[in-house]
């Protein structure tokens, strides 16, 4: 799934507080960035960013979505995907 230009740079600039404020390591410059391993995300963390990336985009991540984000970019394509569906 390719992601537009807008809603890539409307997410970095939106989340990257998010991403730095739960990171334990230096904020991700990729994409390809992994959220546990490269970024250093906890399971607690992670929820916490999910219920941020609901309330800050209006929409619903179902649990499955949820366990399929794995990097940057899957979270990226995610957010527009819901984009294009309202």
């Amino acid at each position: 799934m390719q992601i537009s230009a807008d809603v890539s740079a409307r997410f970095e600039g939106a989340n990257r507080d998010s991403f730095v404020r739960l990171s334990h390591r230096p904020s991700p410059s990729r994409f390809e960035a992994l959220i546990i391993e490269d970024i250093g995300l906890a399971s607690l963390e992670l929820l916490e960013l999910r219920f941020e990336l609901e309330e800050r985009w209006k929409t619903r991540i179902t649990d499955e979505e949820a366990i399929r984000l794995k990097t940057i970019h899957d979270v990226v394509d995610l957010i527009a995907e819901h984009s294009r569906e309202k």
